[in-house]
């Protein structure tokens, strides 16, 4: 825990006004807003859980913290309990979610933070609370831009991290990215509320703390034209994109390939990663070498490429095939007994209803070689209804190894072992789909 004298803050404590300010720029909100805070313990994010409070108080709204046992620490279960405890006092109620998988192997902290990531927006998924506030502050932004300047981002890189991002199912807002993290600070010292410090922040292996020694190269205001750029940039795409790409509701795409090919490089690669992000597995978008690459490999070659967990190949010449690389595919969900009918969120693009409780050991998981061999034999008409590959990529019922349902999309025959789902059963959700709400600025 950290509470510092009042003597060593040299900055002012967030107002009241200014935050009301900073919310109103990532609204409209609903007459009775519900908003969930992440809320790790730390200064940034208790500051948030305080401001966020008084806000949500003013609005007639409800306000709930969430907080992830990563268990990488020993502390780390007692901390969450802590955080819990500190929060009560103000009336915020708080959810502990527990990370309890097997934590091993290289990268382990940003697994801990993709892992964080997926618990908090399930959450808020299966909550339906529409607002996921995250503690991002000013310090933050400037890491993120100096990290992605090393890396040669492009336009939409150099715009850091948006204040506002429209997810599937919810809303993540970072109403505190112009301030910075002593002003956080001086807000809980003036409530008298300590916090949490996370030694992974002071060790130097990491890149961010790395960073966070050193002055940054950029203004705030060079941080405000790069954002400008990047809204720009976006929706110049938003307009592009419509014109040469046909998105089919069975989670692929065709790119008029001679239409794309006369853009200029910047709307090549732009349309190129927003391809690879609605298609692939990753939750940023690839290299700009790595697209880059790729383009060139097109110009030369029709043969298949992979990235970023996409598929992209050559289709009836005119045309490039994006779809989910099979091979990239290990979603499966256990449904076994599963009395609750409520939508499910399957690999992070498809939303599958199930009309009926279930019964016995089932699993939704991709189709599969197995379950296309059993599906084409019983195809009515062998006309290709969509390109093979993609069907592997379906979603699809099973119990134990037996195939029970698959997407209506298919046209069987009747007296089968398996059935169709209902019609619009399942819907195509991407987490990033590829015409989007810009990029907004703090």
């Amino acid at each position: 825990m950290n509470l510092p004298s009042p003597l060593l803050s040299s900055t002012e404590p967030i107002t009241e006004a200014e935050f009301a300010q900073s919310m109103t720029k990532l609204g409209p909100f609903e007459p009775h807003p519900y908003l969930a805070v992440a809320v790790s313990g730390g200064s940034d994010s208790l500051a948030l859980a305080l401001l966020a409070n008084q806000w949500i108080k003013n609005h007639a709204g409800s306000l709930i913290a969430l907080t992830v046992d990563h268990q990488l620490r020993p502390t780390s279960t007692q901390e969450a309990h802590q955080v819990q405890q500190w929060l009560s006092g103000y009336g915020i109620n708080t959810i502990i979610l527990t990370w309890a998988e097997e934590k091993s192997g290289r990268r382990l902290q940003e697994k801990a933070r993709e892992a964080r990531y997926q618990k908090l927006e399930e959450w808020c998924r299966d909550q339906g609370v529409l607002h996921l506030l995250l503690g991002h502050h000013l310090e933050d932004q400037l890491e993120t831009v100096s990290m992605r300047a090393e890396k040669g981002s492009g336009i939409e890189g150099m715009a850091g991290m948006s204040a506002l991002v429209e997810k599937p199912y919810h809303r993540l807002l970072r109403p505190l990215l112009l301030y910075t993290k002593s002003r956080l600070q001086a807000t809980l010292i003036s409530s008298h509320q300590p916090w949490i410090e996370d030694p992974s922040n002071q060790n130097p292996k990491f890149k961010r703390v790395e960073l966070r020694s050193k002055t940054s190269n950029f203004s705030s205001s060079e941080i405000h034209s790069f954002g400008q750029k990047r809204c720009a940039y976006e929706e110049a795409l938003n307009r592009l994109i419509p014109e040469i790409v046909t998105p089919l509701p069975q989670g692929y795409a065709f790119l008029n390939y001679q239409a794309w090919s006369q853009l200029d490089l910047e709307s090549q690669l732009g349309v190129m990663q927003r391809l690879l992000m609605t298609y692939g597995v990753n939750s940023y978008p690839p290299a700009g070498e790595s697209v880059h690459k790729l383009i060139l490999h097109f110009q030369k070659a029709s043969s298949s490429r992979t990235l970023n967990g996409c598929r992209i190949s050559r289709y009836r010449e005119k045309n490039l095939l994006f779809m989910r690389e099979p091979g990239a595919i290990r979603h499966e969900i256990d449904l076994s007994n599963a009395a609750n009918t409520a939508p499910l969120f399957w690999d992070q693009r498809f939303s599958v209803h199930l009309s009926s409780p279930l019964h016995g050991q089932h699993t939704l998981k991709a189709l599969g070689q197995k379950g296309w061999e059993s599906v084409k034999k019983a195809l009515e008409d062998q006309k290709e209804l969509l390109p093979y590959p993609v069907a592997l990529t379906l979603p699809s019922l099973w119990q134990q190894d037996q195939l029970i349902a698959i997407p209506s999309v298919f046209k069987i025959c009747s007296n089968q072992t398996f059935t169709l789902f209902k019609e619009n059963a399942i819907k195509f959700l991407p987490c990033y789909p590829l015409t989007r709400f810009t990029f907004t600025i703090a």
